[in-house]
């Protein structure tokens, strides 16, 4: 199932705590603790008040209104698989996961609609991850053993490089959008990952 690391105690007031969800619920990139519990009747949620490794951007929020499909990363951590996971993507539609190390953003590229906003520095595709939407309208990347990187965090199109600790990438999802769309392509948001 996995390695854990020691157990953290976040709280001793939860009395018969019964329904217990992770899950980034203030949109800042790491995920909190919410938790249901009979006896106090309460629902109580837990800020994770960690540094987050994760930064999201070019976000509807930020402006980028065409940017509506998300993209979280499930840890920074390069001790760990790492998966970058696209939702509310258009569904049976294909992606491919993009990095970058530069945060320029270009308005509508091509006949996409959306922001692409990774560039300004070492761009490529995992284009040998490509895939199509889940029906949920979800898809992921395991970029710790990608076909496009290769194993060990490799890095497409760099000729043997990896992500190293310490490092910053820039990811983004480029899709496929359905006919009726104003483009034939568009773009998750951005996020941006500092790796340890």
């Amino acid at each position: 199932l996995g390695t854990f690391g020691s157990q953290k105690v976040i709280t001793t007031g939860a009395d018969g705590a019964q329904s217990v969800y992770v899950t980034d619920l203030d949109g800042d990139g790491d995920v909190d603790v919410l938790a249901g519990s009979l006896v106090d009747n309460k629902v109580a949620w837990f800020e994770n008040l960690m540094c987050s490794c994760t930064s999201k951007y070019c976000t509807v929020a930020d402006g980028s209104i065409y940017n509506t499909t998300l993209l979280d990363a499930s840890g920074c951590d390069l001790n760990w698989p790492i998966t970058l996971d696209l939702s509310n993507g258009p569904p049976k539609q294909f992606t491919m996961l993009l990095i970058g190390s530069g945060t320029a953003t270009v308005t509508n590229p091509g006949s996409s609609q959306g922001d692409l906003c990774i560039l300004g520095g070492f761009f490529a595709r995992y284009k040998l991850d490509v895939g199509q939407i889940s029906l949920a309208g979800t898809f992921s990347t395991d970029i710790s053993n990608s076909a496009s990187g290769g194993p060990g965090f490799g890095i497409p199109s760099s000729s043997g490089s990896s992500i190293l600790a310490g490092e910053t990438w820039n990811f983004q999802y480029w899709h496929r959008n359905p006919p009726t769309s104003l483009g034939l392509s568009g773009f998750s948001e951005a996020i941006s990952v500092t790796f340890k």
